[in-house]
């Protein structure tokens, strides 16, 4: 399977394939687009697989399977050689032909001799059955005897001529696409008083040869041509003309240059608008003193000077110096990262950071401590399920799937969980990806309620900490790495992660926010239909006090430096049992952008004795803090 974006050159998102185990081995190809490539064989026993993508599209990726042959078993197809009054060449990073035989895969492409043009098929691959694909070609005497004889495109420039008043090009430099553009010669000779003469790359024309200057560096020009006859070239084959509507007499090289930028990729998230050229303002340390030494009349008499209209019509894609680019995000649940305005500069790049836009965290409406109430809803709070055949057999089963524990949600493939939650019981065992699924935008305990709101999302990986420890619940901490990407909405949004510069107050003196579903539901239950996210306000207590009090109840625990203790607070609404219902635990805090209040992960609850629901006993809480570096790399 292969879904990637499609360009020409390949060079946005691909995969690329070497013969060997690292990077400087021989590239067999690089793919792109979502056409499935044929299977691809190695020389020796390794396989070197690159994965590139700018993350600026949304594809499913690559899969690919990987099959041990014996070399002996490996068929080869005979040399066909090349066609009367012509020849023939592997075509590059396709196979390989040693001697008279060519092994799977090899591709093979068929050229004439000048005076001849070729008929049949251009090129025949070496299949699986040690046979050729197509037939051989023949080459056949060009009657019309066109002074144009070849032209070579080497590997390095693609060019589509075309025989016309009109001149269109298309030219890659170092495989990167520089100009599509179509304009009448002569309007462009009428408009363009600097011409710089180049020529090309080993192209032959009789027996003249030329060569290109030097345009490497360059991101934008336009190469124009007299009229001449239709040739289409590709990378790295010689092309034939014949059957042409005109006759070629020589070929005129110019390069025209108009400055010029090519729009940068954005994301569908990003919105883009394009402003027009203006004067920026920008004074330097002699502005002033040249202001006082020349009189008003004269600054008159040399106004400055707006930036001159450009000739012409840029191709689709292109825009001229100096215009803006402006940039917004297209959802109001999104924030912009980079750049709100890009200026096109006269190096052919774009000043400034590209733009991306993240979701915005923490932000609940109307959601606070003093206002918290059962009907609230908390947009990043995760249900995380598991398939009943995990479970025992009991009251609790519904349909195929059970809710075991809350988890929050941090970014748009990323849930933060207690690792107790995905692993089997007392054990570092991690569950199978299909054994759990993740539901947002969930309010009501019952599954057959928020069926327009919820998201069932499907799991790509599991990673426990390192650290976990199942017998005291040390680093209780896991991350779920989501296969589908949650969409981001009123009812969908991420939590902040917090750190310790932001925590300006004693952690004993915080309003923690807990929240979870009751796990220990029973559906045969009156106010099942109706049961809710459970909330309530804790509070930290300090570690010897909790170490106490589970003692005092005949229980031996130890309070790492990544637990806290908490109790229920007695004078805020609560109707909530954290050790019955799980659950995370959050705090607001001002935001980094504004100093508007955001709520923050602050722990998952993790352990507890209480069956009662006693205000006075504490819960045992995995904190979030001390793992913030650990989440945001597995958020990746």
């Amino acid at each position: 399977m292969l879904s990637l974006e499609f360009d020409y050159m390949c060079q946005y998102d691909y995969v690329e394939i070497r013969d060997g185990d690292n990077l400087d081995s021989q590239i067999i190809k690089k793919f792109c687009g979502n056409e499935r490539p044929p299977p691809i064989r190695s020389t020796g026993s390794s396989l070197h697989v690159l994965f590139q993508s700018d993350g600026s599209k949304n594809f499913d990726g690559f899969h690919a399977v990987f099959e041990e042959i014996t070399v002996l078993e490996e068929k080869n197809c005979s040399d066909p050689g090349g066609p009367l009054n012509g020849y023939r060449r592997v075509v590059e990073d396709t196979g390989l032909l040693n001697g008279r035989y060519a092994k799977i895969g090899t591709v093979i492409a068929f050229f004439c001799n000048n005076s001849y043009v070729l008929s049949g098929n251009e090129q025949r691959t070496c299949q699986d059955d040690g046979e050729w694909s197509g037939k051989q070609p023949i080459c056949i005497k060009d009657e019309n005897n066109l002074s144009l004889k070849r032209i070579v495109i080497c590997e390095s420039i693609f060019m589509d001529f075309y025989c016309d008043i009109d001149i269109m090009v298309n030219i890659y430099i170092n495989h990167k696409e520089l100009d599509i553009l179509k304009l009448h010669r002569e309007q462009v000779l009428r408009h363009i008083d600097k011409i710089r003469p180049a020529r090309f790359l080993s192209a032959t024309l009789g027996s003249r040869k030329e060569t290109l200057a030097e345009l490497f560096e360059l991101e934008y020009f336009i190469l124009i041509l007299n009229p001449l006859q239709l040739v289409r070239g590709k990378v790295g084959n010689v092309y034939e003309p014949h059957h042409l509507s005109c006759e070629c007499e020589k070929v005129l090289c110019n390069i025209i240059f108009f400055l010029a930028c090519r729009e940068p990729k954005i994301s569908d998230l990003v919105r883009q608008k394009v402003l027009p050229m203006q004067v920026q303002s920008r004074e330097t340390p002699l502005h002033q003193l040249y202001s006082s030494a020349f009189s008003k009349q004269k600054l008159q008499i040399y106004p400055t000077k707006k930036p001159a209209l450009p000739f012409g019509e840029l191709p689709p894609g292109y825009q001229h110096l100096h215009t803006q680019l402006q940039y917004e995000c297209v959802s109001p649940f999104y924030r912009r990262l980079g750049s709100s305005r890009r200026t096109c500069l006269k190096t052919g790049k774009w000043s400034g950071r590209a733009p991306v836009c993240i979701p915005i965290c923490g932000k609940a409406e109307n959601i606070t401590l003093k206002k918290a109430m059962s009907s609230m809803r908390w947009p990043w709070q995760a249900a995380i399920y598991r398939t009943a055949s995990g479970v025992k057999e009991n009251s609790l089963r519904k349909g195929s799937w059970i809710l075991i524990c809350s988890g929050a949600l941090v970014n748009e493939r990323t849930v933060v969980v207690a690792a107790h939650c995905v692993t089997d019981l007392g054990k570092t065992i991690v569950l199978k990806t299909a054994e759990l699924k993740v539901v947002l935008g969930k309010f009501y305990r019952d599954d057959d309620r928020d069926e327009k709101t919820i998201q069932n999302l499907r799991i790509s990986a599991i990673i426990v900490h390192p650290n976990y420890d199942p017998i005291l619940l040390d680093s209780d901490i896991a991350v779920i790495k989501l296969l589908d990407k949650a969409r981001i909405s009123s009812r969908v949004q991420p939590i902040c992660l917090s750190s310790s510069h932001d925590l300006t107050s004693s952690t004993e003196d915080l309003k923690i926010m807990v929240t979870g579903w009751k796990v220990l539901a029973d559906i045969k239950d009156l106010g099942y239909k109706n049961d809710t996210i459970r909330m309530g306000v804790v509070q930290m207590v300090d570690s010897l006090l909790c170490e106490q009090q589970y003692e005092d109840n005949g229980i031996q625990v130890s309070i790492t430096d990544n637990m806290f203790c908490a109790k229920q607070d007695r004078t805020t609404f609560s109707n909530i049992c954290p050790a019955e219902t799980g659950g995370i635990a959050a705090i607001t805090l001002p935001g980094k952008a504004s100093p508007e209040l955001r709520w923050h992960l602050m722990g998952l609850v993790s352990w507890g004795y209480d069956k009662t629901c006693s205000l006075e006993l504490y819960s045992g809480y995995t904190k979030a803090l001390p793992f913030k570096d650990w989440i945001e790399k597995n958020m990746k």
